[in-house]
């Protein structure tokens, strides 16, 4: 790929990362989760995919 992904990346601004402390996952009340749009599943799927995650989210939060 000519000039890699470097320019499309964005920087969060909301949420924080998941990590591991002492060996187990910590995942916090806002988490980053990450996607990329047109992974190989079609750049169309990928907005009906992120309101799924959002409706699941709101639903578990």
């Amino acid at each position: 790929m000519k000039g890699g992904l470097v320019g499309a990346l964005r920087d969060m601004v909301e949420g924080t990362r998941v990590s591991m402390v002492e060996g187990r996952l910590s995942v916090p009340d806002d988490p980053i989760v990450h996607y990329i749009e047109g992974d190989g599943i079609g750049i169309d799927i990928t907005p009906v995919m992120m309101a799924v995650v959002n409706a699941a989210v709101e639903h578990a939060y």
